[in-house]
């Protein structure tokens, strides 16, 4: 079946939302920025997204990626997450202790 031959389907925003990864508010800064397909009216209280566009957008995101990804070994790594070190470990021992205090006072 050639595209003009398929009938259009309509997708809601729950819909949008679970193909697309994107978040309520995200769908609609990129609407606004005319990153993102714009919603149909299909009544005076309902909107919905063309399914084939919402497809064509992902992708291109995937075409995207495609064209700026460099081979493997060149690709950045994330740095790693750095450690809460010793002041972090400090304040949790405090912490505990002061918890301990207060159950055993409590106790008495």
């Amino acid at each position: 079946m050639a595209a003009a031959d398929r009938p259009i389907r309509f997708l809601r925003l729950p819909e949008v939302m679970a193909v697309t990864g994107l978040s309520r508010s995200q769908v609609y800064k990129l609407i606004a920025d005319r990153a993102f397909p714009r919603q149909v009216k299909l009544t005076l209280s309902t909107s919905a997204w063309v399914e084939a566009e919402v497809q064509e957008w992902c992708q291109a995101r995937v075409a995207e990626r495609e064209a700026t990804a460099g081979p493997p070994a060149l690709q950045r790594r994330s740095p790693p997450i750095p450690s809460r070190g010793r002041a972090g470990s400090q304040r949790l021992t405090r912490a505990r202790t002061a918890a301990k205090h207060y159950c055993s006072f409590r106790a008495a």
